[in-house]
């Protein structure tokens, strides 16, 4: 299967040639495909392999048995005879109107709209292409089993771009250049995204319809790209279904805003930001939070960023979030019933019971148990947070004294056990060590 778009710019339409035609999207947001007027049945073209619709509104079409040509509006569908050999791949140069067809050579055909010339590849190109698009410099990009060849037509030269020049994965399917002038590529593991100089690589559940990391899902039979609300947007066709990428502009601010909408209600428990797990791949509404070791830890990264933001921001809101992880982090401190020592995690007795790790009933607050063996990660986490929250955030004697008691308590605690972490039992902890 081959999607593409009209070759330069228009976001309007699609075509798309698969085993049983070629069929156009006249509209992508309605999504209605249809097949085209001209009626191309598979014993008319045999095995379709690619297929570009001009801006003109003409198509060019590559199959098993060559190279076909269809005008706008036209139901006649005629052979190029020039093109005496199986088409694997299509391009159009929309500044030079001439199509480029491509199979074990490449054909191209000239200006004066009628003779053909070939340039026989074998020995420069590595493998039989996958794909054709020209660059906005007019550059042609060809894509194969093994790597990208860039043809410049000005002089005929040809220049690889492999693994060694930054090429994610081999085995290429398909290429489409965005209006931005970014190179999109398929390939058997995934897409990639290649601009002024730099790769970015699509694969696995984060960016493509898989639940693995293996096919099916990450299998690209085909991409494209158009622009959405001025927005490029890559269209991934795997084996597994289709994905979306669209690429947008985003402030620190709003980007930071994003990932705290993620954080409330999805990682956090008791106050603390905590780990969760979806029961069902991919569906966040089944997501579950539970205890864990770096409970305090993740919670005192949190603080930190809540801490510089309200230092910018002096919104009350942000204030709020940052005392309240903070007092889950106190609260750490004080279930344990000692000085200086913070628990891991907590728990209620009421909750489904701990399977993992050393537990200790409350002293303090009976209805709670909490998890020792604290490590000094945690420790680290914990003193990196206090002080941002003395410093940036507390703006009463009473809020800067609740921390500097945490500080006092905790290198106290520490100096006085010769640089151990003492846990409830008397024993040092696993990593508790200086």
């Amino acid at each position: 299967m081959r999607m593409r778009r009209p070759t330069r710019g228009v976001a309007a339409a699609l075509v798309v040639a698969g085993p049983k035609g070629v069929y156009s999207c006249g509209s992508f947001a309605a999504a209605a495909a249809k097949q085209a007027s001209c009626q191309l049945t598979p014993a008319q073209l045999n095995s379709v392999s690619d297929v570009v619709l001009t801006n003109a509104g003409d198509l060019w079409i590559g199959s098993s048995e060559g190279l076909f040509y269809v005008a706008k509006g036209s139901s006649n569908v005629s052979l190029v005879s020039a093109v005496d050999a199986p088409v694997l791949a299509v391009a159009f140069d929309e500044d030079a109107q001439t199509p480029v067809a491509s199979g074990v050579n490449l054909w191209r055909r000239l200006a004066d709209g009628v003779s053909w010339y070939m340039v026989e590849t074998p020995g420069i190109v590595d493998d039989p292409p996958s794909g054709l698009e020209f660059a906005l410099d007019n550059t042609l990009w060809i894509t194969n089993d093994v790597c990208v060849n860039q043809h410049f037509l000005q002089n005929f030269t040809f220049h690889r771009l492999g693994g060694y020049e930054g090429l994610p994965t081999s085995n290429l399917t398909s290429i489409a250049v965005a209006s931005s002038g970014a190179i999109w590529i398929g390939s058997l593991q995934g897409a990639m995204r290649y601009a002024q100089g730099a790769w970015k690589y699509f694969y696995g559940s984060r960016w493509l319809p898989t639940t693995q990391a293996a096919p099916p899902g990450n299998s690209v039979a085909s991409v494209t790209v158009i622009d959405v609300d001025g927005q490029e947007t890559g269209i991934v066709a795997t084996d597994g279904g289709l994905s979306i990428i669209r690429y947008q502009s985003w402030t620190l601010e709003s980007k930071a805003a994003y990932l705290q909408s993620v954080v409330y209600p999805l990682h956090t428990r008791y106050g603390l930001i905590c780990e969760a797990d979806m029961s069902k791949f991919g569906d966040v509404r089944t997501a579950g939070q539970y205890s864990a070791d770096n409970d305090g830890l993740w919670t005192a990264v949190y603080v930190a960023s809540q801490s510089f933001r309200y230092a910018v921001t002096k919104d009350p809101a942000v204030k709020q979030l940052a005392w309240q992880a903070f007092e889950a982090m106190e609260f750490l401190n004080n279930v344990t019933g000692i000085d200086g020592l913070m628990a891991r995690s907590v728990l209620k007795k009421t909750d489904p019971p701990p399977t993992d790790g050393k537990w200790y009933n409350s002293t303090v607050f009976p209805e709670w148990i909490w998890k020792g063996d604290t490590s000094s990660d945690e420790v680290v986490g914990h003193m990196f947070a206090y002080p941002l929250i003395h410093d940036l955030v507390a703006e009463t004697p009473e809020e800067r004294g609740r921390a500097a008691r945490l500080i006092n308590n905790t290198l106290t605690y520490i100096v006085n056990n010769g640089y151990y972490l003492i846990d409830a039992d008397g024993n040092h902890t696993t990593w508790g060590v200086w």
